[in-house]
């Protein structure tokens, strides 16, 4: 049974969030507060996010308007809106130094800190996750990291990371949506000292669930719930897993993914370990894949499937290979393989496959095999 259809040319999965955002949609997951996530930051040093243009001036003399920006004219709406950007060089942040430090205001109160840091992407990479654990959301391309009122966003691509208020966040992108949707706007006088605009500066704050500063939303410290993700986010340029995984976190998941645990907890356990689940999380999956629920067969192929770990394959291989699994499921492992063949070596346990007894496992292994154009996989198959 499928709980989420895929095409033929679908990208590989590098969205840790898709199964379990489906799940939080079937109404099967219960969202749980992650007691180890931790608080994130509300400012930079002895800057605090709602200071005034002045008061940061006061802390730092050497505050300079952004290069290359020149003022622009304030938005007028319902309400002014004036967006300025400032910069500090020459910074140190989570130990990474130099960083240039972005400084963006709304209505001279500081919202956003964007950080653009001259070290090697893997040291920015280490540096995040140490100092906040792993991401808890994937929004687009960017990795994130949500309380109630905070975030922090990565995009690990270019390594630039901003800190962001969330409430402050919030209505500077209600404003940015309303002078999209009013008619006849027009400029009034400009009221800047930095520069304006209509872009909201650095990579932003994906505003996943509630808008942002709706008040709605876990509180301060507390693990957001599981998203839905849309299909358009399983692109190949979402962040790589990565960024999730949390080795603790999947251990106590696992601990608790016992033979007697209700149907609807293995379902939820299934949908967070394929966030945070590490390479020893899939061999607990394995007795799942012979489990009597269909629902809870599929909840495991997925998890292995977003796993996307050697020992996934490994698990699927043998399952695979197990002829007592109805010709069904043997089918929707060989899918899975297939899967996981974009990113992993998959030829040794498909090859097998090819003398299942049953015809359509045979057909569709080979056919697998010749989509990943397997040079394994062609020598059986013209034998």
């Amino acid at each position: 049974m499928r709980l989420l259809p895929r095409g033929a040319g679908d990208a590989p999965p590098p969205h840790p969030l898709r199964a379990a955002g489906l799940l939080a949609i079937l109404g099967l997951l219960a969202p749980a507060s992650h007691a180890g996530a931790r608080a994130l930051p509300d400012g930079f040093g002895p800057i605090r996010f709602g200071m005034s243009v002045e008061e940061v001036r006061g802390l730092r003399p050497d505050l300079a308007a952004e290069a290359g920006t020149s003022p622009a004219p304030a938005l007028e709406l319902r309400a002014p809106l004036v967006l300025e950007r400032f910069e500090l060089t020459g910074e140190e942040v989570l130990g990474l130094r130099p960083c240039r430090v972005g400084l963006h205001f709304a209505n001279d109160r500081l919202y956003q800190l964007d950080f653009r840091c001259r070290r090697p992407g893997e040291e920015i990479r280490r540096a995040l996750l140490g100092a906040f654990g792993p991401a808890r959301e994937a929004v687009g391309r960017y990795a994130v990291w949500l309380t109630r009122t905070r975030a922090v966003t990565v995009d690990p691509e270019t390594f630039r990371f901003s800190f962001t208020d969330r409430v402050a966040d919030g209505q500077v992108q209600r404003f940015l949506l309303a002078r999209a949707l009013e008619a006849g706007l027009r400029p009034v006088e400009a009221g800047g000292r930095g520069t304006t605009g209509g872009e909201p500066p650095g990579p932003g704050t994906p505003a996943p669930g509630p808008a942002a500063g709706s008040g709605a939303g876990p509180g301060e410290g507390e693990r957001p719930p599981a998203k839905a993700v849309t299909a358009g986010a399983d692109t190949p340029t979402a962040p790589d897993r990565s960024w999730f995984v949390d080795p603790e976190r999947s251990r106590e998941l696992v601990v608790r993914l016992r033979p007697e645990a209700p149907r609807d907890e293995k379902l939820g356990i299934l949908a967070e370990l394929s966030v945070v689940g590490t390479e020893e999380a899939a061999r607990a999956l394995e007795p799942l894949l012979r489990a009597d629920d269909e629902l809870l067969f599929e909840g495991a192929v997925q998890a292995l499937e977003d796993l996307s770990r050697p020992a996934a394959v490994a698990v699927l291989g043998e399952a695979l290979a197990d002829r007592s699994l109805p010709p069904a499921r043997r089918l929707r492992v060989v899918e899975a393989l297939g899967w996981l063949g974009r990113r992993h070596d998959v030829v040794g346990p498909l090859v097998p496959g090819l003398g299942d007894p049953d015809p359509e496992v045979r057909r569709e292994v080979a056919m697998t095999l010749a989509v990943l154009r397997s040079a394994a996989g062609a020598a059986p198959l013209r034998e």
